[in-house]
């Protein structure tokens, strides 16, 4: 059961530590190239809102409670994602706006068009992937209830 429990524990640990250095990759890459050229400004932010949004869930008690690792390494990899995911996105956004391909970074105009509306605003455009996902949320948190 020991071993059990250590596997996943470590598993949640290494997606925590994965996705920060997906953060580190990205920043390192756009850094190097001086160029935010075939990045996703949507999916950036939207990931870097998630971690953010994820920190309330140690103190509403939803997060994972491990069995053998110590917790406190759980919130200090979630401070660290929610901050550098945060820096990674201000940056970017800063520094490299003008080489940002905008109209290449369509996730939800498709999924409009296919539908037959028309995609007007920005909010439209952009706010399909935070719908989409709070969908998949509320559809995650029903399975798991």
């Amino acid at each position: 059961m020991a071993t059990t429990s250590l596997f996943l524990d470590s598993l949640i640990l290494g997606a925590d530590a994965a996705l920060l250095g997906s953060f580190a990759a990205v920043y390192y890459q756009v850094k190097k190239t001086r160029s935010a050229a075939g990045l996703s400004f949507q999916t950036l932010g939207c990931v870097a809102a998630a971690r953010c949004l994820h920190l309330l869930s140690h103190p509403l008690g939803l997060h994972f409670r491990p069995t053998v690792l110590p917790f406190w390494l759980y919130g200090l990899m979630d401070i660290l994602n929610a901050a550098f995911g945060t820096y990674v996105l201000v940056h970017t956004t800063t520094r490299y706006k003008p080489s940002y391909e905008a109209k290449k970074d369509n996730f939800g105009q498709a999924f409009f068009e296919r539908m037959g509306l028309p995609v007007t605003t920005p909010v439209t455009k952009f706010g399909f992937i935070y719908l989409f996902t709070a969908v998949l949320a509320f559809l995650w948190y029903l399975v798991r209830r």
